[in-house]
């Protein structure tokens, strides 16, 4: 049985400003310390691989991690935040632009060819999503911890839940209704099907756990 144990990176310098993200946007200070609470508890996790997306942001959460569990990194673009329209990385979320580009992609969600710019759009994300799963699967290792993104967080756990049943719209719900706390942990796992023991599912088991900030 696999087990894999997503992690949000910490809280972002964009994070704190609200503008939309690149690829190199760093830990805030307090995205730092929540990097070093998350390390001191995957210290009591047990996994033997470190999968890392390549964004500076999720790197220096894995390197928190790395330094406390000492299991090393390997890095995968596979992880990495929805891409975003690069003319608008940077702008404010509150920046008509960026309000307008929410606004077409989501009343242009059916159009699988609609395409605003150079951004991921639905049939990009669950390629990748695909991929993802499919790299986690593959893997060696039956315990996985993976620094990952909100939003691509999202869907991934999405496609794990609805399969070849996820939709535009379902893709909606879950974006605008799952909350990801920085340094939130999700477990999921993969596993037989009690009443079809030839077959396997994907199965999340734990939902943005965050009691490490607990008092």
């Amino acid at each position: 049985m696999k087990r894999i144990y997503f992690v949000r990176h910490g809280e972002s310098e964009s994070n704190v400003t609200g503008v939309v993200q690149g690829l190199y946007d760093p830990l805030s200070e307090a995205g730092e310390l929540q990097a070093l609470r998350i390390a001191e508890r995957a210290q009591s996790i047990d996994f033997s691989a470190l999968i890392s997306s390549d964004a500076t942001r999720a790197r220096m959460t894995a390197d928190a991690v790395h330094s406390t569990t000492k299991v090393p990194i390997v890095e995968s673009e596979l992880f990495r935040e929805v891409k975003r329209p690069t003319s608008l990385v940077g702008l404010a979320h509150t920046r008509e632009e960026y309000i307008s580009f929410l606004r077409a992609e989501y009343d242009n969600r059916l159009d699988s060819a609609w395409r605003f710019e150079d951004e991921e759009i639905y049939g990009d994300l669950y390629a990748r999503a695909q991929s993802a799963l499919q790299f986690l699967l593959d893997h060696e290792a039956e315990e996985l911890l993976v620094v990952t993104h909100g939003h691509f967080l999202r869907f991934l756990l999405a496609t794990m839940i609805m399969g070849t049943k996820l939709t535009p719209d379902i893709w909606h719900a879950f974006a605008t209704r799952f909350v990801v706390t920085n340094t939130g942990i999700t477990i999921a796992s993969h596993e037989p099907i009690p009443w079809k023991k030839e077959e396997r599912h994907w199965r999340v088991l734990t939902w943005n756990d965050h009691a490490h900030f607990a008092e």
